[in-house]
């Protein structure tokens, strides 16, 4: 069944509860997820990022949770995070932000909405009401909506800073191979920022990334990508975990 949002009521999410669970099976197949810039400081510390292609001449700056399609590295067996950052977009599952379809006056609004698949909007007694008895949001909603007009706010500083890394032409296509044991990985569909165009910037260019806020994103997708060897070690020993649990098992 095809996954949709729909806008969080009273009508439809009166009766029901937010159960919030540390299992995240929904990203297991997401070997990457997207950042923005006020959450990027603390991701770069500890995990890779690069930039994705989004559309024909946008990127988006992103998390590299894996060397291969659909493998997240970082959710173990039992689909739980166990990085040092989470991203704030797997910390608001299952709610988001959408725009109101309707007249052009109302672009600018956002709706709370849900994804419809989902297993933490439940039935039952367990968990936090979504509305009080006065038919408002209940504070636990109302905090993750403060939480996700941030993010929404975050997301345009994002943009623009981005935008200007793209306009001065230093957002490249970033050739990556790793040595992986005996395995060679070439990772694809990756773009990064060239740190020697970077630092060639004439003075006037190099301004008008800094007054968009793109220096301090620049710098920081360079320094994280001292977390790749990081993330091939976690490849190596999900590997030798899947020979032993395979050799124990042909024993049986």
């Amino acid at each position: 069944m095809t996954n949709t949002i729909q806008a969080l009521s009273r009508d439809l999410h009166g009766a029901k509860r937010w159960k919030p669970s540390p299992n995240l099976h929904f990203a297991a197949k997401s070997n990457a997820v997207g950042l923005l810039a006020d959450e990027i400081p603390r991701a770069a510390m500890v995990l890779p990022l690069a930039f994705l292609k989004r559309g024909d001449s946008s990127y988006a700056p992103s998390a590299v949770l894996g060397l291969s399609p659909g493998e997240n590295l970082l959710l173990d067996k039992d689909h739980k995070w166990v990085g040092r950052y989470t991203p704030a977009s797997l910390r608001a599952y299952p709610f988001v932000l959408a725009r109101p379809s309707g007249d052009e006056k109302d672009q600018g609004k956002r709706v709370l909405c849900v994804q419809t698949q989902n297993d933490v909007i439940v039935d039952g007694p367990d968990g936090t009401p979504l509305f009080g008895e006065d038919g408002k949001p209940s504070p636990e909603v109302d905090k993750l909506l403060k939480f996700l007009l941030e993010m929404e706010q975050s997301r345009g500083k994002t943009d623009r800073a981005v935008a200007a890394l793209v306009e001065a032409g230093v957002v490249v296509p970033w050739k990556l191979s790793l040595q992986d044991g005996d395995r060679k990985l070439a990772l694809e569909g990756l773009f990064h920022v060239d740190e020697k165009a970077l630092n060639e910037l004439p003075d006037e260019a190099f301004l008008k990334l800094r007054k968009a806020g793109a220096i301090a994103l620049a710098h920081l997708m360079l320094l994280s990508e001292q977390n790749l060897p990081a993330l091939v070690e976690l490849a190596r020993l999900r590997r030798r975990s899947a020979a032993r649990a395979q050799k124990t098992a042909t024993q049986h």
